[in-house]
């Protein structure tokens, strides 16, 4: 794996280990201040929630992603009963709908969006920002990851090798590459 990883980002894993560790524990502080739900938006694989759900069963932990990905996790991680995952197209389905029933607007939060924003266009990274501020009502921690675009606007880690850039040549790709270091942000939210 390290040679793979050589041969296309160079520290790409510390990256990645660094990052998971900044996230969770960004939530783990936002749940020993009282946050009382955790909602992570595009989860995929990640299994921050159902980690963190059998550490904190006091918190309702709610998972958010493409229908094929969850149905995967479910098969995969014991139903818990304070773990949702919530199959949705978010592209096609507002997130403030398809929370509907798990989430509630005026419990202390922290919304997590870890490597999704990278895939989504302006205009869509937009309406998931409006639609968290429209659902938050309490205060909140917002979690999130982002890059910076190369000069032909697609994202590229700046010490991606030829054969990543050759892995990856069209616009919105799976592998993650782009120009500026991602950038991590942690952002209290709250209601005035």
């Amino acid at each position: 794996m390290w040679l793979a990883e050589r041969a296309t980002i160079p520290g790409l894993m510390l990256h990645f280990m660094l990052r998971k560790r900044f996230i969770e524990d960004s939530v783990r502080a936002s749940l020993a201040a009282g946050c009382e739900q955790v909602v992570v938006v595009g989860a995929g694989f990640d299994t921050l929630a159902a980690r963190l759900a059998a550490e904190f069963p006091q918190a309702r932990f709610i998972e958010i992603d493409h229908p094929a990905t969850q149905a995967a996790k479910r098969l995969a991680i014991d139903a818990r009963r304070n773990l949702d995952f919530i199959a949705a197209n978010l592209v096609e389905e507002r997130l403030q709908d398809a929370l509907a029933g798990a989430y509630r607007r005026d419990a202390p939060s922290v919304f997590v969006i870890e490597g999704l924003l990278m895939y989504l266009t302006d205009a869509q990274i937009a309406v998931l920002f409006a639609a968290i501020a429209e659902l938050q009502r309490a205060p909140g921690t917002l979690v999130f990851t982002v890059m910076e675009p190369a000069s032909d606007g697609r994202p590229r880690f700046h010490n991606a090798t030829p054969l990543a850039r050759y892995l990856a040549p069209s616009g919105r790709q799976a592998l993650p590459l782009a120009e500026g270091e991602m950038v991590l942000v942690a952002e209290r939210i709250a209601r005035p």
